[in-house]
């Protein structure tokens, strides 16, 4: 039993003004893909957007001048669909003003460089919190009791990989993961970036333990698709300061189906994935 106070206000609230962010979100080469370290950017984006705390004023795209103008242009626009697709904008309910630049737009040649024009620049107006004016306040003491806080409990896959661990007997274990992706396309599905953490954090608490990350694609053959898929685990790992030498990667195309025979869409997403063994040094 503890004793808090608490207050009862008579106030009157307003908000301040708000003022304009931009955000720079920066893409492969020649790709429409985010660069990894750019995810994180982007959820908070999309976070402010969910609480209504911020709305976007603009959108800029552009594209270094590796391409012909006609493809630079297309990505520009694949790049935007990609931005507006991960924070939940209908394409046909935008009212903000969008860019499409490609490789057309004005600059100094000095200040060029290829990485700085591979991206995509939001702008949008974020919300200042409210300021409350105290008028009036009654202070009441009351007794409350401590709510009991309770544990959240471990996910499936830490589970499995801690029993692993924990097991002397046990040297090698292979793992299936939730890492989906997108039909032909190694982009990681948003629903696999806590598994993604997950096995980072395992691996960091356990020195011990080396990964061979394998990719796989789903209806036909496609050994560099899969490759792509196992590179995109193996470099999270690595810029999230896992050793290269703990952790390797290979593509097995379509050799090694965990749904078979592919019937329905589902089964075909569960094949577009990635698994790992698992061995202890």
């Amino acid at each position: 039993m503890k004793s808090i106070i608490l207050l009862s206000l008579t106030c009157l609230a307003f908000f301040a003004s708000g003022q304009l962010q931009k955000t720079d979100i920066y893409f492969e080469k020649l790709s429409s893909d985010l660069k990894e370290d750019q995810m994180a950017k982007l959820n908070r984006l999309a976070e402010l957007l969910k609480a209504d705390s911020t709305t976007i004023q603009e959108i800029s795209v552009y594209s270094d001048t590796l391409g012909t103008t006609e493809l630079n242009f297309r990505l520009a626009k694949e790049r935007f669909a990609n931005v507006t697709k991960f924070l939940g904008i209908n394409a046909l309910e935008v009212t903000f003003t969008v860019n499409l630049y490609g490789e057309e737009f004005p600059f100094v040649p000095e200040e060029y460089s290829k990485e700085l024009f591979r991206r995509a620049t939001i702008v949008h107006f974020v919300k200042e919190a409210p300021v409350e004016e105290i008028i009036e306040e009654e202070v009441i003491v009351e007794e409350v009791i401590e709510e009991e806080v309770i544990e959240e409990e471990p996910s499936k896959l830490l589970t499995e990989l801690e029993q692993f661990a924990q097991d002397a007997a046990a040297k090698e274990v292979l793992v299936q993961l939730s890492i989906l992706f997108v039909g032909d396309k190694d982009i990681l599905m948003e629903t696999s970036v806590p598994e993604l953490q997950e096995l980072h954090r395992f691996l960091n608490d356990n020195p011990n333990v080396t990964a061979h990350i394998r990719g796989h694609v789903c209806c036909k053959p496609n050994k560099k698709l899969s490759k792509a898929r196992a590179y995109r685990v193996y470099k999270y790992l690595i810029d999230h300061s896992i050793s290269k030498k703990r952790i390797s990667y290979k593509g097995y195309s379509n050799k090694r189906p965990y749904t078979k025979p592919e019937i329905s869409e589902e089964d075909r997403q569960s094949n577009r994935r990635v698994d790992v063994i698992f061995k202890k040094l």
